[in-house]
C-alpha cells in the first residue's frame, strides 16, 4: 500500500501531541492527548498491515526486526548513555535493564510483539466476527493484568491492550474505510474536529482518567475516547493538507521520519530543563522554546540518521 499523505500528517500531529504530553504533568492537557494519540499510532499501524506482501512467517519478522528492534536497540544505547552522563552516580544502569527504558521507545518493542501476535492471528482468521472476538478476549486479558496489578518489566503487560487498537486498524480498512474521504466539505471537517476532540477533552475532565499504554492502564470507556480522539485529528489532518501547505509539508516529514522523534523526545526535553530553563523566568516562554528546541533538535537527528545511518531507523541505505 502506497504512502498516505493525510496518514503522514496525522502521525506528524500525534508526534508534536506526544511531546507536549511529556513536556507536561498531570494535567487534564496531558490526559487529553494520552486518550487517544499512542492509540492513534497502533490503529494507524494497523491500517496498513498487509498479510499479502509477506511470503513466510520468517521474511516478516526479520524485516520488523530491523524496522523496530534495531532502532529500539540504537536509541537505547543513547539514552542510557546520556541518562548515566547526567545523573552520573544516582544512574542505576541494572535497574533500567531490568525494568527497562523509561523512555517513548517502549512503543518500538511492544509494536514488534503485537505485529507477530496479529500475524499469527491474522492467519489463523482475518474474517470480521474473529477479529471482534478477539479484541474482547484481548481487551479481557488486558483489564484482568491491570485488576490484578500484575506488570512485566519492558511494557509486556500491554501488549494485549495495545493489540486491541492494532486490530481496531487493521479493521477500519477491511470494512473500507477510506482515509481521506472521497471528499468533505471544510464545515464538515472543522465540525468533526471540534466535537470529537471536544467530547474527548470533556470526559477526561468529569471522569478524571488517564490512559497510560505503557503501563497497561486504559478505563474501559477508553476505548471509545481513543478511536474518537483519533477521528477527530485524521479530520485535523486531512484539514491541514488541503488548506495549509507549508504545515502540511512539515508535519507529513515529521510522520515519515517518527522514530527518532519517538527515541530522542524526552532526552531534549530533559536537557532543555537543565540547559535552559533556569536562565528564562516567564513559564509560558520557557515551554514554547523547549517544544521548538525539541522538534529542531530531534529533527535535525533525523536528517543526519537518514543520510549517514539509515539502517538506525530501519531504512536501507539509498
Amino acid at each position: 500500500m502506497k504512502r498516505n499523505n493525510a496518514l503522514d500528517i496525522a502521525k506528524g500531529i500525534g508526534i508534536v501531541l506526544m511531546i507536549v504530553g511529556h513536556m507536561t504533568g498531570m494535567i487534564p492537557l496531558h490526559k487529553f492527548i494520552y486518550q487517544f494519540h499512542m492509540p492513534m499510532f497502533l490503529m494507524f499501524s494497523g491500517y496498513f498491515f498487509d498479510a499479502q506482501k509477506w511470503n513466510s512467517f520468517l521474511a516478516f519478522v526479520t524485516k520488523r526486526f530491523k524496522q523496530l528492534i534495531v532502532p529500539y536497540i540504537c536509541f537505547a544505547v543513547v539514552i542510557i548513555l546520556v541518562s548515566s552522563m547526567i545523573l552520573e552516580s544516582d544512574y542505576n544502569l541494572m535497574l533500567t535493564l531490568s525494568q527497562g527504558i523509561p523512555h517513548a521507545i517502549w512503543y518500538l518493542l511492544i509494536l514488534f510483539f503485537v505485529e507477530i501476535l496479529f500475524f499469527g492471528l491474522n492467519k489463523i482468521n482475518n474474517g470480521i466476527s474473529f477479529l471482534g472476538v478477539s479484541i474482547l478476549v484481548l481487551a479481557l486479558m488486558g483489564q484482568i493484568l491491570y485488576w490484578t496489578n500484575i506488570k512485566c518489566p519492558y511494557s509486556l503487560s500491554a501488549i494485549p491492550v495495545c493489540t486491541v487498537f492494532y486490530i481496531l486498524g487493521f479493521m477500519f480498512r477491511k470494512i473500507a474505510v477510506k482515509i481521506p474521504p472521497p471528499s468533505l466539505p471544510k464545515k464538515v471537517l472543522i465540525a468533526n474536529i471540534l466535537i470529537s476532540l471536544s467530547l474527548v477533552y470533556i470526559y477526561v475532565l468529569v471522569s478524571g482518567c488517564h490512559t497510560e499504554l505503557a503501563g497497561n492502564s486504559i478505563a474501559p470507556f477508553g476505548y471509545v475516547t481513543a478511536v474518537v480522539g483519533t477521528f477527530g485529528i485524521v479530520n485535523l489532518s486531512i484539514f491541514i493538507e488541503y488548506n495549509t501547505k507549508y504545515s502540511s509539508l512539515a508535519l507529513s516529514w515529521i510522520g515519515k521520519n517518527s522514530i527518532p522523534f519517538i527515541g530522542l523526545n524526552l532526552v531534549f526535553i530533559i536537557l532543555c530543563d537543565i540547559l535552559i530553563r533556569p536562565y528564562i523566568s516567564s513559564f509560558g516562554i520557557y515551554k514554547s522554546m523547549q517544544l521548538i528546541a525539541t522538534i529542531l533538535m530531534c529533527s535535525l537527528i533525523s536528517i543526519l540518521v537518514n543520510r549517514y545511518f539509515p539502517w538506525v531507523v530501519g531504512k536501507n541505505k539509498k
